[in-house]
């Protein structure tokens, strides 16, 4: 269910053609995913534009962040598998998404700041 509501969102056709890269990355943490699908695309576009920009993307840092994300991903799924019937638990899905996403990203910069003061 997450993949059709996320491929929905998404708006992409499967065929785009994932990176050898981040195959390896998805076979080498054992995740059963839809290579040929648009987010392993996405996802080896995104790694190769933030390398193109300068960013430090090594690979041990890609797993590192694919494992934290996995971790996310848990809760993604435990609250659609916590749903009362099929429409709520896409209605979990989509408005989670989408709306959770942004505090995905808030969570991250105030972590960042939390990890950067304990350094300091």
């Amino acid at each position: 269910m997450l993949g059709t509501a996320h491929s929905t969102l998404a708006g992409e056709e499967a065929g785009a053609g994932a990176s050898a890269e981040v195959l390896a990355l998805l076979a080498e943490l054992g995740w059963c995913t839809w290579p040929t699908g648009p987010f392993a695309a996405e996802l080896s576009r995104a790694v190769e534009a933030a390398r193109a920009a300068g960013a430090p993307l090594t690979p041990e840092a890609l797993r590192r962040y694919a494992e934290a994300m996995r971790a996310v991903a848990e809760v993604d799924v435990d609250l659609a598998l916590g749903a009362r019937d099929p429409a709520e638990a896409m209605h979990t899905v989509v408005v989670g998404t989408v709306m959770v996403d942004p505090v995905l990203l808030a969570l991250r910069r105030v972590a960042q700041e939390a990890a950067s003061a304990d350094r300091a």
